[in-house]
């Protein structure tokens, strides 16, 4: 059965057929012999690249519709605008980008002229290292040696101390140095006192004194502290010798051979009679570097 639908169809389809073969033949001075017009990419309604039956086709369907109509002209005025706007934006990248390429070959000339002073001054530079270097060994060779040569010491003072050991070595309290050495040196022990030994109106007794160095005794292994005087008699005594009774004395013990480390000096001392006594006494330890 023919509807109305299918009606209409045949009427634009032979209308749009009438009217392509009215536009064709007329023109036939402006077409080449095969009698086929120049192609218009605005007909080509599927973009195939043939204007054909699918393209009539389309255009039948659309037959009777309404809308807004488009400039054509303008969209084409406005799309070239928009290609010229950008055409003018790469040129302006363009621009910037040779005066980056310029700046950077100008940085790159720097650069090379740098490299090149550079390699210039290295030999310069070789010889003030090597002279440098050499100055350093020489100071680090001095100062070697001054460590080597440094002078340790330590010293105290004892006001006051008694004994009245007749028999065994005793320390003498308070009289005692510790002195700490980073090398093989010699240890030179200086003692300076005042003694005092009282036994009875008419003599004193003898002070015995040393020095250990940790457990070593210095040499000389003992002195005598109070000297030997003759005394002339008087009334029904004879003349006689005895012991000072008092007395400043200074001695410097042989100095000994220690190794690296920490070392202890203490002063000893006993008596053979009565009250010995030590007064102001001064020890005084010093680390001699070995010649």
């Amino acid at each position: 059965m023919i509807t109305k639908r299918h009606l209409v169809i045949a009427v634009l389809c032979t209308f749009f057929l009438t009217f392509t073969l009215f536009t064709i033949l007329p023109a036939g001075s402006n077409y080449g012999t095969s009698g086929v017009g120049e192609y218009d990419p605005w007909i080509d309604y599927n973009d195939d690249g043939i204007i054909d039956y699918l393209d009539i086709s389309m255009a039948a369907r659309a037959f009777g519709t309404t809308g807004t109509p488009i400039n054509k002209t303008a969209l084409l005025l406005e799309l070239q605008a928009r290609i010229d706007s950008l055409n003018a934006t790469n040129l302006e990248l363009q621009s910037e980008v040779d005066l980056l390429n310029a700046s950077l070959l100008e940085s790159q000339n720097m650069i090379n002229e740098l490299n090149a002073t550079v390699l210039g001054l290295q030999p310069q530079i070789d010889t003030l290292n090597y002279t440098l270097t050499a100055r350093l060994n020489v100071l680090e060779g001095r100062l070697s040696t001054l460590e080597n040569r440094t002078i340790t010491w330590n010293s105290t003072l004892l006001y006051w101390a008694a004994t009245t050991e007749t028999i065994n070595w005793i320390d003498v309290e308070g009289l005692s140095v510790n002195v700490s050495v980073n090398q093989t040196c010699y240890l030179l022990v200086m003692l300076s006192t005042e003694g005092y030994s009282w036994v009875d109106q008419f003599k004193s007794g003898q002070i015995y004194i040393r020095a250990k160095i940790d457990s070593t005794v210095a040499l000389p292994e003992m002195l005598y502290l109070n000297s030997k005087v003759l005394e002339t008699g008087f009334d029904f005594l004879p003349s006689h010798y005895h012991r000072s009774d008092y007395g400043t004395y200074g001695y410097d013990f042989k100095p000994q051979l220690v190794t690296a480390g920490s070392h202890t000096v203490q002063i000893q001392w006993k008596t053979n009679a009565g009250t010995a006594q030590l007064i102001c006494s001064t020890l005084t330890v010093i680390a001699l570097p070995i010649p």
